[in-house]
């Protein structure tokens, strides 16, 4: 099995402890150079990644997973005063269009404000 490649996007924003945020995602999930990534965090676009690779070709099927993925933390020792991470996680949902994922049904203004592009595949 081929290693599979990690792009990192570090510093994009700092979370608040004790406070609420809304992360979007849109995606197309290729194992070309066709993918793209773009993230939303609280209505600010702060990532943006076009023509990349954005899943693995090795025959694996596509899982979507939402997590804390503390691995560093953790092997390095729980460096830090924090013993224990904790995180909330509230109407995670997935679409084809952003009204299917809508939390609070304003896909109209969101979509548009938040320049989502449209995308189809074959399935």
């Amino acid at each position: 099995m081929p290693a599979q490649k990690i792009r990192e996007f570090k510093n994009v924003k700092k979370v608040t402890a004790g406070a609420w945020h809304r992360v979007v995602v849109q995606a197309s999930w290729e194992s070309d150079s066709t993918g793209f990534f773009e993230l939303w965090f609280d209505g600010e676009n702060v990532v943006e990644a076009y023509n990349i690779l954005t899943t693995v070709g090795d025959g694996r099927y596509f899982q979507f997973r939402v997590g804390l993925y503390a691995n560093g933390w953790h092997d390095s020792g729980y460096n830090g005063s924090q013993g224990t991470r904790r995180i909330w996680y509230d109407q995670i949902a997935i679409g084809s269009d952003f009204k299917d994922a809508d939390p609070d049904g304003r896909a109209a203004i969101s979509e548009e404000s938040m320049g989502f592009q449209d995308v189809y595949e074959d399935l």
